[in-house]
């Protein structure tokens, strides 16, 4: 058997984190609190070798100070933009049309809009050296 401390857990899921002999939380008790997603975000989101430090706390909170609820979050408005761009397109997105879209206009946009960054910070960076 394999134990590893969690924190933040309710009190009716954990009376005291592994202090008393003989009380644990299974992973099934854990998946059953927050589910399949969140257990399986935090197990690849740490190294191997490292003990798992899993907040409850952390884990069920809906802002960006949760890794799990931020990736949800993004996939969702991933989504959302690949709905509005079917519905102005006509026509379903596949992955062999994102593979083979033409990017070039992306690339430019992002590239003048770094350059221009670049710029600004070395404008302001030589305000302040003067």
């Amino acid at each position: 058997m394999l134990e590893q401390r969690a924190s933040g857990l309710p009190y009716g899921l954990l009376n005291a984190p592994f202090e008393r002999a003989g009380e644990f939380v299974t992973l099934r008790d854990v998946v059953g609190e927050v589910g399949p997603d969140v257990v399986r975000f935090i197990m690849l989101y740490r190294k191997n070798d490292a003990p798992l430090d899993f907040d409850f706390e952390k884990v069920t909170e809906q802002s960006r100070d949760n890794p799990v609820f931020y990736v949800q979050y993004a996939h969702a408005r991933i989504c959302s933009v690949f709905r509005n761009a079917e519905l102005e397109l006509g026509e379903s997105i596949t992955s062999d049309s994102l593979a083979s879209a033409d990017l070039s206009l992306l690339i430019a946009h992002l590239t003048a809009t770094r350059a221009g960054a670049l710029d600004a910070h070395a404008t302001a960076k030589a305000r302040t050296t003067q």
